[in-house]
């Protein structure tokens, strides 16, 4: 569990559904963590205090405790950090084959505050090494403005697909686009 660095213990039996306008039910299936199986991205975006920590936070446990799997959570602004500290010693990629062995990789707080087009190029080459081999869930505030028709009070889950064009695409052939998950809005 400490390997895992999370910045506190949250399970769902902490959160309060009732309260919140995430779906309950799409958070619980997320719990139990078949996504990782097959390293999908789950994007958790909305407002500050909307519960996105909490949510990433218990199913990073959930993972670790129950499902013995290999969990890592990072603020953005300490990811960049490592990602700098690396460059500046010549050491680039390291933590990226390090973290190509976990299951998930949480990333708390991404677009939260902008950074320089070379942090955001190492943030970028990291994220495309994990891709398809770790499941990644970034958390975002900011990240919800870029979408059409968003609220920004209200949380958002998406979980992402096959969206990035790989050179063997060469085909242009279309692929599934990123599919949204229903919030509580949508249940009946």
């Amino acid at each position: 569990m400490k390997a895992a660095r999370f910045p506190a213990y949250k399970d769902l039996s902490g959160f309060d559904f009732a309260v919140s306008e995430i779906n309950e039910t799409t958070v619980r299936q997320l719990h139990r963590g078949e996504f990782m199986d097959g390293a999908q991205n789950v994007v958790l975006i909305g407002g500050p205090g909307t519960g996105k920590t909490h949510v990433a936070t218990a199913i990073g446990v959930q993972a670790v405790e129950h499902h013995r799997r290999k969990v890592r959570f990072f603020s953005t602004i300490e990811l960049v950090n490592v990602l700098e500290q690396e460059k500046a010693k010549g050491k680039a990629g390291q933590l990226a084959e390090s973290l190509v062995r976990l299951d998930l990789v949480i990333l708390d707080e991404l677009g939260y505050l902008p950074f320089s087009a070379s942090d955001g190029a190492l943030i970028f080459h990291l994220l495309s090494k994990l891709y398809e081999r770790t499941s990644i869930v970034p958390l975002g505030t900011l990240l919800r403005n870029a979408l059409p028709g968003s609220d920004h009070h209200k949380p958002e889950l998406q979980r992402m697909g096959h969206g990035l064009r790989r050179p063997q695409d060469d085909d242009r052939t279309p692929r599934p686009s990123d599919t949204p998950l229903p919030h509580s809005g949508d249940r009946k």
